[in-house]
């Protein structure tokens, strides 16, 4: 009776161990599973986190040409805007002038002419440029991008809601294809003095 009792013992015993392996290598087999789903999960993040830097290289970029090409154009209108001032001044002097003598002689008419034209024709280049950006920027609503002339001056404002998503540094899709269309409209009118 002993005998079979070491026997079944031993048997138990046996079945419990092979049991335990058993439970070793299938726990084994699956932390080399869960290893690898969080590798190949890791190397996904990375990927998009690489991804959305090299974005955000090019957004950057792309943002840096705009400003330049801002920059450049303020400039000009800053310089076209003194020379129209200058010539406004002239023409109202001259006007006064002509004005409180009660006659204007040939000459001063001619001048005054030349004046008035100068003037009309820079008026007729800042409502170009005004209305060449607002069909191009057509598309948005007037409470995100607006589009003035104020003392001869061209006035683009665009509100934060068009470049970025609340409390995000991100600019936004719809921010990036004002911007794109806003720069396309400036470097087309180069020809342009402005």
């Amino acid at each position: 009776m002993n005998n079979i009792k070491n026997k079944t013992k031993s048997t138990t015993k046996g079945k419990i161990k092979r049991k335990k392996k058993k439970e070793k290598r299938t726990g084994g087999i699956v932390s080399i599973i869960l290893l690898i789903i969080l590798l190949l999960l890791s190397g996904l993040f990375l990927i998009n986190m690489l991804r959305l830097n090299d974005n955000l290289k090019i957004v950057s970029s792309e943002r840096d040409s705009v400003v330049i090409n801002y920059i450049h154009y303020k400039a000009k209108f800053e310089n076209k805007n003194l020379e129209h001032n200058e010539l406004k001044s002239k023409y109202n002097i001259l006007l006064d002038s002509a004005l409180s003598k009660n006659e204007i002689s040939n000459q001063n008419r001619e001048e005054l002419l030349k004046l008035q034209g100068i003037i009309h024709t820079k008026d007729s280049i800042v409502k170009a440029i005004n209305n060449t950006v607002n069909n191009a920027l057509i598309g948005f609503n007037s409470d995100e991008l607006n589009v003035d002339i104020k003392d001869g001056k061209l006035y683009i404002t665009m509100q934060n809601k068009l470049l970025f998503k609340s409390g995000s540094a991100d600019v936004e899709e719809k921010g990036i294809e004002a911007l794109k269309m806003l720069s396309d409209v400036l470097k087309t009118n180069e020809d342009l003095d402005i």
